[in-house]
């Protein structure tokens, strides 16, 4: 179970049917990402079911007439499991400050398609929590596969700024419970436009994010990835056009690449 710790209860709006559609699509995507085969393993036992073994068969016989212990295995029998991904853990702070102000929509709408669809697929083994940050840091109340949360806009020059991210990844890491499940495949995004208020201070928090094993993932809207971000934060750049199909293309790319080459290590 995630922990529970207090949750915003923002305004809705009905999906779109894009986002619904998207909704299906990235359940799909995340159930093939989740998909890692079959293992088969080859079982000797002494007794049926299973494939003779004329080999052992002629060794057991043998065994038998001269009353001699019985080691040989003469039946072969395939053994077949289905082999899943780690869990997911996912994480997404948006980038709730004036300058996000034309962004907000497209950025919930998205994160909103993320987790709805982690609730819809049958195979994938997902929890996502959802959270927004400007000076202070908010986890929002989820849960509604037809309905988005809208976040209220500040007009720009506003008061309010960014500089709760620290804030804001550290509500996430104890929602989701990160530091207990190290082997599940733990993600943070953040969306944000990089302008941030104490930027060394936000590097901090995810350099140790980082080094505690927490991949990150930062998509910088209609602006260059910040140049303070620690070396192995994935970055991608996105508008609120692209934002849609970016943000949940590369969860579902970054859990299907969990330990491969490539992944968001």
């Amino acid at each position: 179970m995630t922990a529970r710790l207090p949750a915003t209860h923002y305004p809705t709006r009905t999906a779109t049917v894009a986002e619904l559609d998207a909704v299906t699509l990235v359940a799909n995507r995340l159930d093939r990402a989740s998909d890692r085969g079959l293992d088969e393993t080859t079982v000797s036992q002494a007794v049926p079911p299973g494939r003779l073994d004329l080999e052992q068969a002629m060794q057991a016989d043998a065994q038998a007439q001269l009353g001699l212990p019985r080691t040989a295995t003469p039946w072969q029998r395939k053994r077949r499991r289905t082999l899943r991904a780690p869990a997911l853990r996912l994480g997404i702070a948006i980038d709730h400050s004036p300058s996000m102000h034309d962004m907000l929509d497209a950025a919930m709408g998205a994160a909103w398609v993320v987790e709805a669809a982690a609730a819809r697929a049958r195979q994938a083994r997902s929890t996502v929590a959802l959270a927004t940050f400007d000076t202070s840091a908010h986890l929002i109340e989820s849960g509604s596969t037809t309905h988005v949360p809208t976040l209220e806009t500040a007009e720009p020059g506003a008061v309010n700024h960014s500089g709760a991210l620290p804030e804001v990844l550290d509500l996430l890491r104890a929602r989701l419970e990160l530091d207990h499940y190290p082997d599940d495949s733990r993600l943070l995004v953040i969306i944000s436009d990089s302008v941030l208020q104490s930027p060394q201070r936000a590097a901090h928090a995810i350099q140790e994010l980082h080094a505690a094993g927490v991949r990150l993932l930062w998509i910088s809207i209609d602006e260059e990835a910040p140049g303070y971000l620690p070396d192995g934060v994935a970055t991608l750049t996105a508008d609120a056009q692209s934002l849609l199909e970016a943000l949940p293309g590369a969860v579902t790319d970054a859990l299907a690449t969990a330990y491969g080459p490539g992944g968001y290590q």
